[in-house]
């Protein structure tokens, strides 16, 4: 029959009265001998030293008190399997409500923590009393107007004052040619009574001016007209969105640049055709007419050219061949705009990037600094800069250096907004 570990009360003889040193003795060589667990069913265990809530240590069956340091690897309330719980980390880092391993795999698991790194995170925090050393440093952001179509993450610049930005200059890299307006077709040229060059561009903006190539053959009395038109299955569809003249007599006989500033601003749609049209105020006459310049080997991403006459109707898009034309924005100042590396004037007022996409003339947020997410294809700890593109980042930098941020995720990127 197996020996029974179950421990004996030893009772002391009433004659024999131990002295606190005995009763100590065999007390330390009871617990420094014993293989046994020790468990404190009533009473208490403590230091030689203890005073409460001042020096030592005192173990009850249900409290324990240490006023000292203590030293752990990590510290897992209650387990690390139960997601309610609290941990404190080896390295130091502390967070509720998640497991170690949802943690380790990514922070954000964890709806609260504070880590090694000075970042915090909670769902809700309330601050009251009178202390008054107390600094709280949110996620920068402010709301602007913008002055065109801003989409979500694109890099932004605030204007300090009006200027003329281009948006599109398309400029003769070839043989350029002449294009009939306000003739009657044929001859000169069929189709040469009205002038079409379609527009489409992946971004979005508001123009208010155009650049056009200009001559008169003759001695035109009226003025041509030039605008903006959408796109009506292929063709414009008539009405203009935006339009202005130019008086005949002020348009010499060899081409040069003009500019139109139009009677009302156009919203460019992101890729959305449109069409830049060219006709005369007055009556058709082929001897006393206008010639706008074209690039009739190079072709434009955004369309071809097209022709109308009262015969013909409008024409086809040309496969090959583009107007000479130019797209500018009249800025305001404290409005937003697309940031880009293509000239200081839209690179160095960068401020941040949009938190919302924001159609032009309406109010939007922008992030002026912290992290911000939603990025795609990001190289983790890659410097990027604002690239040539509208609102576009890079890792490269563009025609003018401008420091967007650090990228800390494929997703998300740091602001730094330094040259």
């Amino acid at each position: 029959m197996a020996e029974s570990k179950e421990l004996k009360l030893y009772t002391l003889p009433e004659s024999e009265v131990p002295t606190e040193d005995v009763v100590s003795s065999i007390v330390k060589l009871t617990m420094r001998n014993s293989t046994e667990p020790i468990q404190i069913q009533q009473g208490y265990l403590q230091s030689a030293n203890y005073v409460s809530a001042s020096t030592g240590w005192k173990l009850t069956p249900t409290t324990g008190e240490f006023n000292f340091a203590i030293s752990v690897d990590s510290l897992d309330i209650p387990d690390t399997t139960t997601a309610n719980s609290f941990h404190v980390e080896t390295d130091g880092d502390t967070f509720w409500g998640s497991t170690p391993a949802n943690f380790v795999s990514n922070p954000d698991n964890a709806p609260a923590y504070v880590l090694k790194t000075g970042i915090a995170k909670f769902q809700q925090v309330t601050i009251s009393g009178t202390q008054a050393n107390i600094a709280i440093r949110a996620p920068s952001e402010k709301t602007y107007t913008a002055g065109e179509s801003i989409a979500i993450n694109a890099a932004v610049f605030l204007e300090d004052a009006a200027a003329d930005l281009s948006k599109r200059d398309v400029n003769s890299t070839g043989a350029p040619g002449d294009q009939a307006v306000g003739a009657t077709a044929p001859p000169p040229t069929t189709q040469g009574t009205k002038k079409g060059q379609a527009i489409q561009e992946t971004f979005g903006f508001r123009t208010s001016k155009i650049k056009v190539f200009l001559k008169k053959v003759g001695t035109p009395t009226d003025s041509i007209k030039v605008g903006i038109q959408s796109n009506s299955a292929g063709a414009p569809d008539g009405t203009f969105l935006g339009s202005a003249t130019l008086a005949g007599s002020s348009i010499t006989t060899g081409y040069v640049e003009y500019t139109f500033t139009l009677d009302s601003e156009v919203n460019i749609t992101a890729n959305t055709k449109y069409f830049i049209v060219l006709e005369r105020t007055g009556t058709l006459d082929n001897t006393n007419a206008y010639r706008v310049r074209s690039d009739d080997n190079v072709s434009y991403s955004g369309g071809g050219i097209v022709g109308w006459d009262s015969t013909n109707g409008w024409s086809s898009e040309t496969a090959s061949g583009r107007l000479e034309f130019e797209l500018l924005t009249t800025t305001v100042a404290g409005r937003i705009y697309n940031a880009s590396a293509r000239t200081t004037d839209e690179s160095n007022a960068f401020i941040g990037f949009m938190k919302v996409a924001v159609a032009g003339l309406d109010t939007g947020i922008v992030m002026l600094d912290s992290e911000v997410s939603g990025f795609t294809g990001l190289t983790v700890g890659t410097q990027y800069y604002l690239s040539n593109t509208f609102g576009a980042i890079a890792t490269s930098v563009g025609t003018v250096t401008r420091k967007a941020g650090i990228s800390t995720s494929a997703t998300s990127l740091l602001i730094t907004n330094t040259w």
